[in-house]
């Protein structure tokens, strides 16, 4: 060690040492003594004494003669002597206790006689729900006042607060934080909150301690008080039980009042504005009718039926609040949005009304200025934004539409290539040939226009859709229970991986005792089982155990049934002795006595069972616990399967806990008789965010907390159905009428995807200004609707969200009806093999082009196949045939059928286009024919003979409507 690390530690040595000759400096020595009497002047004996500071200093008790001593040392500047007396032989606490503070700046002994007074009991009973908490309340205060001006009773130096924790009189007196000590015959009411904290710290010197000291108070409910009438009053010894959920019930009832007076008053605002609120004025009505009542059944003790109403009335309440909250918001950022759509449909109205540039420019924005105005007068907050804002926002989304639309072209660039048309440009083409078509057939158009407009304002006006948070209440199985009760698990886990499929939350004690503090509980009873696992837990020799179920075999409701099972040993009851399937008696040679050693722990044999997999427990699923198999190892896909009987061990809770992985995972919860389970049920999964199931008369309902999405209004799939099949009929019509203009698509080089994209987008623009145009009357309908008297009780859609959810239906109904006609009509339109390709290769001085044909042909159509072509080739042999056609032959190769010809154009203006061809139909192993053509020429002469022999093919396809296999 170096000189400078010595001098270092020798200087911490003797700071250490100073700091702690001050504390000893600063610490003093206390005596107390003197004697304890009753009311009656009579002495007390074991009477408790106690000196507190910080901590507890020191604590006696009296003698016969109710004479006490102590002595203590201490830091503190002053301390507080308490003296305390309970009667063994009553049941509530006669005596008040006593309080006096004590200076011990200095060492000094003191004398002090104290004289109890008369006193009464307060029991506090039930569970401390209010309705806005979903978490145990384990910080409280009950707070005993004057029923004249409110303010906590004290007899001398002694308050009374009780509660929990370090500042009140149940933390000194070491009583429980339930149980309240009263003054006999002083009337009183009790005041309950959130528990009252002390920032108290370890003293290190005095005046550190008094310049830290402080109070503050825990806020995690709303005060309220415990009265009937203008007070309680109690005589000496006497006891009075107060069920908590009573006043707390009534509190919340006074608050949800106010609440629901502040709703309306937010509703009534938001209708003001414009906004349709018939939905949420029902759901006001709903909870008002939640609550009706209440007071009747907690004044006839129904109080966890009267908790259910109360919270489902305040979680419906929050719901409505905050829609009406987010309506305005929602409505403004929404306009700026809908300003950008309502440009978008007048534009597009404009390009379908003509090609004229300067009138499609005026119709755009002459369509574009009342859809405008009637936004400004329909859609809610709109009137909010002043009018030179409102255009100059129409104005500026217009010009930024029309500039887009009238600059893609030019961004687009060349739109043609070698195999057909390009990226954007094919778009561009296509949806220009899909206008010219809409307007050629407008009254065509006009009625499919009309269905898709009337669908929209259907969904828009009739139709509801929101998600909402509260109890769910489901029946849970087919399976029958084997016992009436209440089961309890913790929340789903989410697994982040394969490896967590099946895990799940383990049940902690504090869930325990909060299922025992329902009421009418008579019996709780825990479950263990394993986590599952791809590997097994322990081996019985060349047999795996999976499975692990721990109970509790002297309340386990299903233990009747366990011990009917064994065929063979005694019942499961002492520690560290286990059940097994009645095969492993033979297969692992094993006896009721032997040892098996799982995970590490040892458990003896006490006997074998058979079919406990048939017994249910009160979730309607079967005790069996659960194991992981991998059902595919590239990707890793893991399923949860259900043990077999024979790799179940079943053992006492208290063993399988000592087993890695095995965790307490529900507890069954049985009521007194009488008690309404379901609604027992419901409560506790208002309260808590668990999952709990309830079983009665064979039947198994699980309840909990979770969200979940309702509809309102009239069902949409309907007219949306309706508008699929006016699509299918209307687009099948058009592409029969169109049949002549297909074939001419297909012979100029289109292929499938560019013909099928002429009819997609006419339902494309179809769909997206029939959803625009039809969103925009469907506002519309709302004011006309506030004003009947049975008004839809459907949200107003406001949000942008439901703009594209319009849209999204508009153009999937007019898309899906154009899609299944295209796949109804493939003899009318090429399937998406029919692709026009040119490919080549160059042997020597000749020149080979591969052309592929647009067709697949099944072995029953080949020879009508080979005549059709023969026959329309035979057309053109004539000496004066243009194109003409020489030297046409046919031949048999093996499995091949070959035809040849040749290819002669003559045009004085355009040169000669003459090409060598063979046609080639080979069979694959499906038996499918695939034709190619391979022409000896020039590039420009193979194009051309490749698309006058493609249109031959595409005409037989068309002729005789066969699909392509």
């Amino acid at each position: 060690m170096g000189k400078r690390s010595a001098i270092v530690l020798l200087a911490i040595l003797l700071a250490a040492s100073l700091i702690g000759s001050c504390e000893a400096e600063e610490s003093t020595s206390i005596q107390v003594e003197g004697f304890i009497y009753g009311p009656d002047g009579e002495p007390l004996q074991n009477a408790v004494v106690r000196l507190w500071g910080f901590y507890l200093e020191a604590e006696t008790f009296t003698d016969l003669r109710g004479y006490y001593k102590l002595s203590s040392t201490t830091a503190e500047v002053s301390c507080q002597l308490y003296v305390f007396y309970d009667d063994p032989v009553t049941r509530g606490y006669d005596l008040l206790p006593s309080q006096i503070t004590l200076s011990t700046r200095e060492d000094s002994t003191v004398s002090m006689n104290f004289t109890l007074q008369y006193a009464a009991t307060v029991q506090v009973t039930g569970q401390l729900k209010p309705m806005e908490s979903t978490k145990k309340i384990t910080k409280y205060a009950f707070e005993v006042v004057n029923t004249v001006d409110g303010r906590t009773l004290q007899s001398g130096e002694y308050s009374l607060m009780y509660g929990t924790g370090m500042n009140v009189q149940s933390y000194f007196l070491d009583l429980d934080p339930m149980t309240l000590i009263i003054p006999a015959d002083t009337p009183f009411a009790v005041k309950v909150s959130s528990s009252y904290q002390h920032t108290r710290f370890p003293p290190n010197t005095r005046r550190s301690y008094r310049l830290r000291s402080g109070s503050t108070q825990i806020e995690t409910f709303n005060k309220f008080s415990m009265v009937e009438g203008e007070g309680f009053k109690l005589g000496t010894g006497e006891i009075l039980d107060l069920d908590i959920r009573k006043y707390v019930l009534m509190a919340d009832l006074d608050r949800i009042a106010i609440l629901m007076e502040e709703a309306e008053n937010e509703l009534s605002e938001v209708e003001e504005r414009g906004f349709y609120v018939t939905a949420e004025r029902f759901d006001l009505l709903e909870a008002k009718e939640s609550l009706s009542g209440l007071d009747v059944k907690i004044d006839a003790q129904k109080y966890e039926d009267a908790y259910v109403g109360i919270r489902q009335a305040y979680l419906k309440l929050l719901s409505v609040r905050g829609r009406l909250n987010t309506m305005a918001s929602e409505a403004n950022f929404s306009l700026k949005i809908l300003f950008i759509f309502a440009a978008i449909t007048a534009v597009v109205l404009g390009n379908l009304s003509s090609d004229r540039s300067i009138l499609k420019f005026l119709i755009s924005v002459g369509s574009f200025v009342p859809i405008a105005l009637y936004l400004r007068f329909v859609f809610p907050g709109s009137t909010l934004i002043e009018p030179n804002s409102y255009f100059s926002m129409g104005a500026i989304s217009l010009l930024g539409v029309l500039f887009f639309t009238s600059l893609l072209p030019r961004v687009v660039g060349d739109v043609v290539g070698e195999g057909g048309f390009a990226g954007l440009g094919y778009l561009v083409i296509v949806f220009s040939m899909g206008k010219r078509s809409l307007q050629r057939r407008r009254l065509r158009s006009m009625f499919t226009f009309t269905t898709i407009l009337t669908l929209t304002m259907s969904f828009v006006a009739l139709t509801s859709f929101s998600s909402s948070y509260g109890l769910i209440f489901n029946r849970y199985g087919t399976a029958r229970p084997e016992a009436d009760g209440i089961m309890v698990r913790m929340p789903v886990i989410t697994p982040q991986d394969e490896s967590g499929k099946g895990a799940f939350s383990p049940i902690i004690s504090q869930t325990v005792e909060w299922s025992w503090e329902n009421e009418g509980v008579v019996n709780v009873a825990e479950k263990a089982d394993n986590t599952p696992s791809l590997r097994p837990y322990g081996r019985v020799g060349e047999w795996p155990i999976f499975g692990v179920i721990g109970v509790q075999p002297e309340v386990e409701p299903l233990m009747p049934l366990i011990d009917s099972s064994v065929v063979e040993g005694e019942p499961l009851r002492e520690e560290g002795t286990c059940l097994l399937h009645k095969y492993m008696r033979n297969n692992a040679n094993l006896e009721i006595g032997d040892q098996i050693v799982v995970k590490g722990v040892p458990l003896r044999i006490a006997g074998f069972f058979g079919g406990i997999g048939r017994i249910i427990d009160m979730d309607g699923e079967t005790i069996l616990p659960s194991y992981q198999v991998l059902v595919n190892s590239d990707p890793p896909i893991i399923e949860v399967r259900v043990c077999s009987e024979d790799e179940v061990v079943i053992t006492t809770l208290e063993t399988a806990l000592h087993i890695e992985r095995v965790y307490v995972s529900r507890i069954d919860v049985e009521l007194e008789p009488g008690v309404d389970l379901e609604m027992t049920g419901k409560s506790m999964a208002l309260s808590r965010e668990y999952r709990v199931w309830i079983s009665e008369e064979g039947k198994a309902h699980i309840a909990y907390m979770g969200s979940q999405i309702g509809g309102k209004g009239f069902p949409i799939i309907v007219p949306w159905i309706i508008v699929i099949l006016t699509v299918i009929t209307t687009m099948l019509n058009s592409m029969f009428e169109r049949q002549r203009e297909i074939d001419i698509f297909s012979s100029i080089g289109l292929n499938p995807m560019h013909i099928a994209g002429v009819f997609l987008a006419e339902a494309s623009l179809l769909g997206v200004t029939g959803g625009s145009i039809g969103y925009l009357m469907g506002l519309g309908l709302y004011p006309l609707m506030t004003n009947l008297v049975l008004a839809p009780l459907v949200s107003q859609k406001v949000s942008a969200i439901w703009l594209v959810a319009s849209l999204g239906i508009a153009v999937a109904s007019v898309v899906l009806g154009s899609i299944i006609a295209l796949g109804w009509s493939v003899g009318l339109t090429p399937s998406l093999t029919r692709r026009w390709n040119l490919g080549d290769r160059k042997t020597g001085n000749k020149e080979h082009w591969n052309t592929t044909l647009p067709v697949k042909i099944a072995e029953e159509n080949l020879e009508d196949f080979l005549a059709f072509v023969k026959g329309y080739l035979e057309m053109f042999t004539d000496l004066h045939s243009y194109p003409r056609i020489i030297s046409l032959k046919f031949r048999g190769e093996g499995e091949a059928k070959v035809l040849s010809f040749t290819y002669d154009a003559r045009d004085t203006s355009m040169g000669t286009k003459w090409t060598s061809n063979v046609v080639t139909l080979v069979r694959n192993e499906h038996g499918i024919y695939i034709p190619s053509l391979e022409s000896i020429g020039k590039r420009d002469a193979a194009r051309t003979t490749g698309t006058f022999f493609r249109k031959i093919v595409l005409l037989w396809a068309t002729k005789h409507g066969k699909k392509s296999p």
